[in-house]
């Protein structure tokens, strides 16, 4: 393992050398330098064109050598301050001293080999130096990644966006991993517990759950997510989806899987601000709500370990347990003070039927199998979410959950600005989501793993029979409760539909909702929405 010390706060924006890896981390170290003016050069372990190419999927070409072929990198883009080395070839590079190198030299950047071998970078006049990367080894770009924060942090002109996960067992309450931001040496502020944000389109399945619980829509309820007014006393609202399109007549199913905005203002303008207020409670939300209309969209802030703990619930069939931090106390001499084991199962509240919570689950599984939660498909198991963003993109979400688990990840600035014109939930969150959950669960999945072979080989030696390696379970998907019925449906209609016919899909419902002939809300209502019309909201 390597070390790099963070640069201290006599380094410069500009004439400095950072050393990075070819990994992920270092590719984003790489990023962030040449953005700050500092010059780069990338280390890979291999052949330089295992690097190259590992960088130009990267992604990072574009930022440090526009129009580069992997064979000019070693060239043209180290003397132009952007280098792309083998880590046994830089520590050449350092001994013979060749065109490339003075370049960099002449730059203010001084290379050795120290006595433990590793390749290190000096200031000039030597007060500095940095460990980088044993020659023949890896360079551990998650380290340099961090010491590069680290000294960009020391420019007041540059903010480091910042963000926050929390995992969280839900069917205890216990917070089994939280991380409060990027780098506690640099801000103790933690964002899972502390820091109030907009959730976005990650509030809507709390408007959904009221909607289906007690309003009794149903997934097939024919919505219309077209342009509109909401009236409220004097004041009009009007409010757009992100990608400033209409689709129309759709399922809710549809509305929440591609997270369109009127329809959600719609719900809350019919069913009213306080029952959605009233199921935000019920789920655990304590944070201030406003009573308005923009409710429906996420506009009043939460925080992350709030939002985390109420989609627990959908996990938990409808139970709500309050986050819990320490689970055992001991004292000096072992004497257990505490033990949340004890008195878990006492915690639980049952704050939704089991029925709607499955039903939501069911929905939620439909953002990641064909929504704006795509991403975390890759995942390859059973898992439902939504992801969300606020206006002007200052906040980007994704909490999803499996019926195991449930991890809310939340990404922004500290100071509320855009993070880019694109940069939504579903990029920038949902990914973070997928690779810590990937990692997490395959290593649950390989303890559980080892603990059932043990067990096995115990068995087989106290019986005395030839071991037999255990058969795992599947992943197991969102138990179905008695209370909900299974019908095909029409996808785009909401009617009912068969096996086998162009568009069916099977829909669970709550018992008592099944599908007949759906209407339009707007017929029900007896009114047709068209373009341009206003609806008066309820009081509020």
């Amino acid at each position: 393992m390597t070390s790099l010390l963070a640069p201290t706060p006599g380094w410069t924006a500009r004439g400095d050398v950072v050393i990075v890896g070819s990994g992920v981390a270092g590719l984003t170290a790489a990023l962030h330098a040449r953005r700050t003016g500092r010059t780069v050069l990338l280390v890979t372990k291999g052949r330089v064109e295992e690097g190259s190419t590992r960088w130009a999927q990267g992604g990072i070409a574009a930022a440090l050598a526009d129009d580069d072929t992997p064979e000019e990198h070693l060239h043209d883009t180290l003397v132009a301050g952007a280098g792309l080395c083998d880590v046994d070839a830089v520590a050449a590079l350092v001994n013979e001293g060749p065109d490339c190198v003075r370049s960099l030299i002449d730059l203010g950047a001084h290379f050795d080999l120290d006595s433990s071998g590793a390749i290190a970078l000096t200031r000039e006049g030597g007060h500095h130096r940095d460990r980088i990367a044993h020659a023949g080894g890896d360079a551990t770009g998650a380290e340099i990644s961090r010491a590069l924060v680290a000294a960009v942090a020391l420019d007041p002109g540059i903010e480091l966006i910042e963000g926050a996960l929390v995992l969280i067992d839900p069917h205890t309450g216990e917070v089994r991993s939280m991380a409060g931001g990027y780098d506690y040496t640099q801000s103790q502020f933690n964002r899972v517990t502390q820091s109030l944000r907009q959730p976005g389109s990650s509030f809507k399945p709390v408007i959904y759950l009221a909607a289906i619980d007690k309003f009794h829509y149903t997934p097939s309820t024919i919505m219309i997510d077209t342009a509109r007014t909401f009236k409220v006393g004097d004041t009009f609202w009007t409010p757009a989806n992100f990608d400033e399109q209409f689709l129309g007549p759709i399922t809710l199913r549809t509305a929440l899987e591609k997270s369109r905005n009127l329809v959600s203002a719609d719900i809350v303008s019919r069913i009213g601000v306080d029952p959605a207020i009233q199921y935000a409670r019920t789920l655990g939300i304590r944070s201030p709500l406003g009573r308005n209309l923009s409710l429906s969209l996420g506009s009043s802030e939460v925080t992350p370990l709030e939002m985390t703990r109420a989609y627990g619930v959908f996990a938990a069939r409808g139970v709500l347990f309050d986050s819990v931090f320490i689970t055992k106390i001991t004292d000096r001499f072992g004497k257990v003070l505490y033990d949340y084991e004890a008195e878990k199962a006492s915690k639980g509240q049952q704050v939704i039927t089991e029925d709607s919570a499955f039903v939501m689950a069911n929905l939620m599984k439909g953002v990641v199998d064909h929504g704006t939660g795509y991403r975390v498909k890759e995942l390859g198991r059973p898992v439902a979410g939504k992801t969300g963003t606020s206006n002007d993109q200052m906040d980007t979400w994704f909490i999803g959950y499996t019926p195991s688990w449930v991890c809310g990840v939340w990404v922004g600035f500290d100071q509320k600005k855009q993070i880019g014109p694109k940069e939504t939930g579903g990029v920038v969150a949902a990914p973070i989501w997928l690779y810590f959950m990937r990692d997490f669960l395959a290593h649950q999945e390989e303890s559980a793993r080892g603990a059932a072979e043990a067990e096995a080989r115990r068995e087989a030696q106290a019986l005395g029979i030839k071991y037999q390696p255990p058969d795992l379970a599947e992943q197991r998907d969102f138990i179905i409760p008695d209370g909900v019925d299974l019908f095909w449906v029409d996808k785009a209609s909401g009617r009912r539909s068969s096996d086998g016919a162009p568009g069916a899909i099977q829909e669970y419902f709550l018992k008592g909702t099944e599908p007949e002939s759906a209407a339009l809300s707007g017929e029900e209502d007896g009114y047709e929405l068209s373009e341009g019309t206003y609806v008066e909201a309820p009081d509020l």
